[in-house]
């Protein structure tokens, strides 16, 4: 399926929307009946919501299999946050996904994808293509 629009480009006036996206997991957290995942795409970050009452098993089982650098689809309607994240431009509105297909998967990374890490110099370079997908680099 095509996507509708980049992930990192949904905003306030996509609200009530059903939009499909496509990207890289940034982060996976379980929290007891929710599941949040982090969507990453070109374009920035959006908040995925799986909440298991309100998707079919299939789409609960795809989410808990989920892990860092795999590329997923989703498709759902897009809603207001409760809390707002002031640090994202995408942080007033999260996907409240309805389907969940894992794409591809992905190898456990030799270092975390995200700012702040300390990587030897000789191992960010052997991984250049991993290391060019953290935020401090791009």
């Amino acid at each position: 399926m095509k996507r509708s629009m980049y992930a990192g480009s949904v905003r306030l006036e996509q609200l009530g929307q059903e939009l499909t996206l496509k990207g890289w997991v940034s982060r996976r957290r379980d929290l007891g009946g929710l599941i949040f995942i982090d969507l990453r795409d070109r374009e920035g970050v959006m908040q995925l919501v799986i909440n298991p009452e309100q998707v079919d098993q299939q789409t609960v089982e795809a989410a808990e299999k989920v892990r860092s650098e795999y590329v997923i689809e989703v498709t759902g309607l897009v809603a207001q946050r409760d809390q707002a994240n002031d640090k994202l431009p995408t942080g007033q509105v999260e996907l409240q996904v309805r389907s969940l297909t894992i794409l591809s998967t992905s190898k456990t990374t030799p270092f975390e994808i995200k700012d702040g890490i300390e990587v030897n110099d000789d191992t960010r370079l052997r991984y250049r293509y991993l290391d060019l997908r953290r935020p401090e680099m791009l």
